[in-house]
């Protein structure tokens, strides 16, 4: 036990001893003072450039329907909602074709009037001879068909196409 006892008396010696030396003085903050957080300055403002270009918008035209009703449409209670109509374009045999995508219901009616717009790619500029063809229906009986027309010639155009359903 007297060993036991020397050991106790010389740790609290030697820590006693160390005890008395000078420290560093712990920072003002606490002993791992936190950064301050970086904050954003910005700086001058950057000019803006004079002009911006205009979006792209695709080159090409557009052909309208536009088909008068007769005064007594209305009795017939065929709704405009179910008009279909298709362009046709003419082969080198003189034999008419559906255009693929061309065909469709009436977009609207303006003042009494039907309307149906399609949009032409350049690549068809020009071009005909086409014409237009309203049914009663997709897939129902024929009511009229227009004249036959050429596309614009000009980008940005629209070629109007004037038609007028048969009073019965």
């Amino acid at each position: 036990m007297r060993r036991w006892s020397i050991i106790v008396v010389a740790t609290l010696a030697v820590v006693a001893a160390f005890s008395h030396w000078p420290t560093a003085a712990a920072p003002a903050n606490g002993p791992n003072p936190t950064p301050p957080a970086p904050t954003y300055t910005p700086g001058p403002p950057q000019p803006k450039p004079p002009c911006a270009p205009a979006p792209r918008v695709p080159e090409g035209a557009l052909i309208e329907l536009r088909m008068a009703f007769p005064a007594t449409w209305a009795g017939l209670g065929i709704p405009w909602q179910a008009l279909w109509t298709v362009v046709q374009w003419q082969d080198d045999r003189g034999r008419w074709q559906d255009v693929n995508g061309w065909q469709g219901n009436l977009d609207a009616v303006v003042g009494g009037e039907g309307r149906k717009t399609w949009w032409l790619p350049n690549s068809l500029r020009g071009k005909g001879p086409f014409r237009w063809q309203v049914y009663q229906v997709e897939g129902g009986r024929l009511l009229a068909t227009s004249e036959p027309f050429d596309m614009p010639a000009a980008a940005g155009r629209k070629m109007t196409v004037e038609l007028s359903l048969p009073g019965w």
